[in-house]
């Protein structure tokens, strides 16, 4: 097994000891990785039945594929073949990797691939598609450069991430937020606020997404008009948080992970090279626990 072979299944077995391990409880021993399963994992993403999706290459030199678990980590050999699924729009695997997974409730699977261009310094995001048996049902969509994907109540999808720049031209690049519709077409129903687009360099760029209950999408923010921002469904602005309070103000801090409670607030975890924190947005206000904590 190579190393990067034994790292995935060291990181897959991480992450099943987390979903294995419940409050007053033991690891769960049920989930053991199906030994057919070799290659190195980029992404992961649960279905509602509980289902696991892994996507990544066999080799160094790929091709991508996904495949699908059953909880208990054996191969789904009903999807695919025999469990697989090749995927389409992939450039080298070199020079390319799987951004992420999103399991639609339509029950197809869609599947974000970055292609960089190791001449020219930029990159693109294909989009392919997998139907519900694990059939390859081509490519979805293309984004310019980096973007992931999420979905919304009502079943359109969110592509989010950045705009492409190049060093040739002098330009940058520039968060966005892009509104799809299940097949991949483009929707006008949302607009990205201009007002967090940055005007100049440094470029910006989305990090993070949640999709509420109500519809509504908070964002976090990097190099932007504000570090997180709740947008209606339409894109206007709700509210929106110009730095991280408590911080230095020379920490370029970046919100990595987005939850919504129970209660409706927004809990954001931001990170940097210097530290990272909690943060919590409420119908009050916004406070701190704790406000930050050094590396």
């Amino acid at each position: 097994m190579t190393t990067g072979r034994l790292l995935s299944c060291l990181l897959l077995g991480i992450w099943s000891v987390a979903l294995g391990l419940r409050a007053g409880t033991l690891l769960d021993t049920s989930f053991q990785l199906d030994p057919r399963v070799q290659m190195s994992f980029s992404a992961m993403a649960t279905q509602p039945d509980g289902r696991i999706l892994v996507a990544g290459a066999s080799t160094p030199s790929g091709p991508f594929l996904l495949a699908r678990l059953l909880p208990d980590g054996t191969l789904d050999t009903g999807f695919g073949g025999g469990g697989w699924s090749g995927l389409q729009g992939q450039g080298n695997p070199r020079y390319s990797y799987i951004r992420g997974i999103t399991p639609l409730s339509n029950g197809s699977i869609l599947v974000v691939i970055q292609n960089y261009n190791p001449f020219s310094s930029g990159s693109s995001s294909v989009v392919t598609r997998v139907s519900p048996d694990g059939s390859s049902a081509g490519v979805w969509t293309t984004f310019s450069d980096s973007f992931q994907l999420v979905e919304r109540p009502d079943g359109k999808i969110y592509g989010w991430g950045r705009h492409s720049w190049t060093y040739s031209t002098g330009g940058f690049s520039i968060p966005a937020i892009q509104l799809f519709d299940a097949e991949g077409r483009p929707e006008s129903g949302f607009t990205f606020p201009q007002e967090l687009v940055p005007t100049q360099i440094p470029s910006g760029s989305v990090t993070s997404v949640r999709v509420c209950r109500n519809g509504d999408l908070v964002v976090g923010l990097e190099r932007s008009g504000a570090v997180l921002a709740r947008l209606s469904p339409t894109g206007q602005i709700r509210w929106k948080v110009d730095q991280w309070p408590g911080w230095p103000n020379t920490i370029q801090a970046v919100a990595e992970h987005i939850a919504e409670d129970n209660q409706g607030a927004i809990l954001a975890l931001p990170r940097s090279y210097q530290g990272a924190g909690a943060f919590r947005v409420g119908a009050n206000g916004f406070w701190t626990k704790p406000a930050f904590v050094p590396r």
